[in-house]
């Protein structure tokens, strides 16, 4: 069954308004008409099964059927990924993490950092996009930073930084088995360049953050995004209501 995204405000007595781009993707794409059954997700915990009552490629108006919350995971995942210079690099990145079920991805610029210019928008479009395609409930909350001292300040629970020259740490999988699960997991890689010393050495001594390693090959800055995410989410566990 088709999935889309809604805003929860726009759910009044039973009935739902899509938005024009989910509308326009609805009718043009996906073919569909008055009386056929989706999934609405509002990106916030609930999903609803809902009947087309009418639609236009603009505005298409639904009747929710059922409605199921769902509780955010435990441990609540958080990635900090250093800004990448290459856009699809950095938007696969986020389609991936998203699939994975990260609670929030925080980008930041470090002294390593070679992009400039973000557009969150649609970074959001893409998470948006992978949330409905995985049939996720919560959509990540997505920030930029303009350091990385602001990310270290940021950070709630356990905190693990991934960097090529901490092969004499624990790996990350190792130093999960001993993770508080009540908590939030914040996981911190860096762009292209990877962490500068200087950074590491910051992260490690003043904000008490964990150093373990991803193995012995080098990864890209978006696949150790993902590895973590992916590591982490083996460890995720949701509650419906």
């Amino acid at each position: 069954m088709n999935t889309f995204f809604v805003d929860s405000e726009s759910i009044k007595n039973n009935l739902a308004t899509v938005s024009a781009d989910e509308s326009h993707h609805a009718t043009n794409v996906l073919r569909l008409k008055s009386g056929d059954e989706i999934i609405l997700t509002d990106g916030a915990g609930s999903r609803y099964k809902a009947v087309i009552n009418k639609i236009h490629k603009k505005v298409t108006t639904v009747e929710v059927l059922d409605r199921s919350f769902f509780s955010k995971q435990k441990p609540q995942v958080c990635i900090a990924l250093g800004l990448l210079k290459n856009r699809q690099r950095l938007e696969w990145a986020i389609e991936k993490m998203t699939e994975l079920g990260v609670n929030s991805i925080k980008l930041f610029r470090s002294e390593h950092t070679e992009r400039s210019h973000l557009r969150l928008d649609r970074l959001e479009l893409t998470a948006v996009s992978a949330m409905k395609q995985s049939l996720g409930v919560w959509l990540p909350k997505i920030e930029s930073y303009d350091s990385f001292h602001q990310v270290l300040e940021s950070i709630n629970g356990t905190c693990f930084i991934a960097h090529e020259k901490l092969l004499n740490q624990k790996s990350f999988l190792t130093g999960l088995g001993s993770f508080d699960l009540s908590t939030e997991l914040t996981c911190l890689i860096g762009p292209e360049g990877g962490f500068s010393d200087n950074e590491v050495s910051m992260a490690i001594n003043d904000f008490n953050v964990k150093p373990v390693h991803l193995g012995p090959l080098r990864l890209r800055a978006e696949t150790a995004a993902v590895l973590m995410a992916g590591i982490s989410s083996q460890y995720m566990k949701f509650e419906n209501k």
